[in-house]
């Protein structure tokens, strides 16, 4: 889920944990915070755990910007297609919740 922290454990996630809170500070309620699987371009390339095509990253992007989204807080959406596997995945009910429909890709 969006609310669980990230784990700290190495300098990739330190980075981007650093660069969340840098951006909340600097952009308060007005920022949207789309945190991205790893992004694949054909099936075979699905070597991630949770991982997301390029074509739903850039309609993700479309999505926000075509829809006048406004919060009273800012918000953080994960972006992961779903999985059907023993691998458990990241959480996008949230985003789906907005509306957002993810393509599907075999």
């Amino acid at each position: 889920m969006e609310s669980d922290p990230l784990s700290e454990d190495d300098f990739r996630s330190k980075t981007l944990v650093n660069y969340e809170n840098n951006q909340i500070k600097n952009y308060g309620k007005n920022l949207i915070i789309l945190r991205f699987a790893g992004l694949y371009q054909k099936v075979s390339e699905r070597k991630f755990a949770n991982y997301l095509h390029r074509n739903n990253a850039a309609n993700i992007i479309r999505f926000f910007i075509e829809n006048e989204f406004n919060s009273e807080e800012h918000e953080i959406f994960n972006c992961a297609e779903d999985r059907n596997d023993e691998h458990g995945n990241i959480s996008n009910s949230k985003l789906k919740s907005l509306g957002f429909i993810f393509d599907e890709y075999d």
